[in-house]
């Protein structure tokens, strides 16, 4: 995310103070060359990430679309994070790296300054969004299972990814008008350009709250509850079919389990990896400028390089969890490699094929042309 308030390598000029070079101490100026093992620790947790992430989310989405058993509603909106996570990895982390690497100058223009942190933060909220989504569908599919009115799945699927990248990026857009790529001198003295989020209105303040308290705190508190009932529910199911010993409800409950497990590890790394940019990002609006300098260079470097970090490995870490919680996404990636075969990996459409009246996962009953009772499982 581009920086919100002004701090240490430079200071923007107009006519007043063009000649203004960076007014911090010489010995401020001389750690800009005495922090080599940030820029080490940066660059190779920064590869790392990228790897990881390109490698990962394009494994996930063509997952999806080359195997047939892994189209699911749930999938889609999988995929939709995939997405979304694969703009941050190719977009704002280069963007960003160059940015560091050119030390705090930016050199993409004004255009690219003004998108990054609009893209940056309108994934973060597509992505809470589609959390959300498949949280939603997984409360009334677990919970309540005979009343699940398949709201968020068939058709209507495309119709919520658009209605949440809508609503991601229009919550976004005033960082277009915040953001601007304005002169400055370096702090040889030499003319540069840098990009800068200014937060000087009051609703510049109270936006910035907003979006912390919309698509943080609100998420956060909705999502515990909403897996406090459903964590209940499950153990309740659990009891239930202990009691009654019955394979093929356990067999489904497994199922269940699995896919809450996978969602609740997504949720984890999230909250865990926005946290950190979140309360930087509030930090620098209200802190005062000076305060921020006493950090020195060195610690506002490493403050804003894993805040950073942080938010990218949010994007490299999803398929990671699916291939760690998910036999169907474990099966679905050595398919794609051709090492798994595909009989095997048809086994759990066809294993509840002689069923009669299971609750299914999702909560959708689908009768063959033999009279059979067959399940959809995320």
């Amino acid at each position: 995310m581009a920086t919100p308030t002004e701090f240490p390598l430079f200071e923007g000029y107009n006519s007043t103070n063009a000649s203004q070079l960076w007014n911090g101490t010489d010995d401020d100026k001389r750690q800009i060359h005495s922090v080599t093992y940030i820029f080490v620790w940066v660059a190779l947790c920064n590869i790392v990430v990228f790897v990881v992430g390109m490698t990962g989310n394009v494994m996930v989405i063509l997952v999806v679309l080359r195997i047939r058993d892994m189209r699911t509603s749930t999938n889609y909106y999988l995929t939709n994070l995939g997405i979304a996570d694969l703009l941050v990895i190719l977009i704002c982390q280069p963007s960003a790296m160059l940015e560091f690497y050119s030390k705090d100058r930016w050199l993409i223009g004004e255009v690219m300054c003004k998108l990054v942190p609009c893209l940056e933060n309108g994934v973060a909220h597509a992505s809470v969004m589609t959390i959300l989504v498949i949280t939603v569908e997984r409360y009334f599919a677990i919970c309540f299972p005979l009343k699940n009115p398949g709201t968020f799945s068939g058709n209507n699927t495309w119709k919520i990814i658009l209605g949440v990248w809508t609503v991601a990026l229009v919550s976004t857009f005033p960082f277009a008008l915040l953001t601007v790529e304005e002169d400055a001198l370096f702090y040889d003295g030499t003319p540069c350009k840098v990009c800068r989020t200014k937060i000087t209105y009051t609703w510049h303040y109270w936006y910035m709250i907003g979006i912390v308290v919309i698509f943080f705190v609100l998420p956060l508190c909705t999502l515990v509850v909403m897996y406090s009932k459903i964590i209940r529910q499950l153990y309740s199911d659990a009891i239930r079919i202990i009691t009654k010993k019955d394979p093929c409800s356990a067999n489904s409950l497994k199922n269940r389990k699995q896919v809450v497990r996978m969602l609740i590890g997504i949720i984890t790394l999230f909250f865990v990896s926005i946290f950190p940019i979140r309360v930087v990002s509030l930090w620098m609006v209200f802190t005062p400028v000076v305060k921020q300098r006493e950090l020195g260079i060195d610690g506002y470097m490493n403050l804003i390089s894993f805040a950073r970090l942080m938010l990218y490995v949010n994007s490299a870490g999803n398929p990671v969890i699916y291939s760690l919680t998910s036999t169907k996404f474990k099966r679905a990636f050595k398919r794609l490699f051709g090492k798994y075969e595909a009989q095997h990996f048809h086994t759990m459409s066809v294993r509840y094929s002689s069923l009669r009246r299971t609750v299914p996962e999702n909560g959708n009953l689908k009768l063959t042309s033999n009279g059979a009772t067959n399940m959809t499982l995320d």
